[in-house]
């Protein structure tokens, strides 16, 4: 399973919503989706994952995660 971290990122960075969005120019309701979809069920676009990563200042291996399923 890849699970998506954006959520323990925005904290460490103190990101909300708002203002990942206003720097992302990612819809509000695209970020909420994410963060609170941990397991990566609708997928995410390279460019999405590209502007996140510029904005969090971080590289995709921090914003997805591999967990092996048992």
């Amino acid at each position: 399973m890849i699970r998506l971290r954006l959520n323990d990122l925005m904290w460490e960075r103190r990101f909300t919503i708002t203002e990942l969005h206003r720097v992302t120019g990612i819809s509000r309701q695209r970020l909420g989706a994410l963060r609170n979809s941990p397991e990566l069920q609708y997928g995410i676009q390279f460019g999405t994952l590209d502007r996140l990563c510029t904005a969090l200042e971080c590289g995709a291996g921090d914003i997805l995660e591999y967990v092996p399923e048992e």
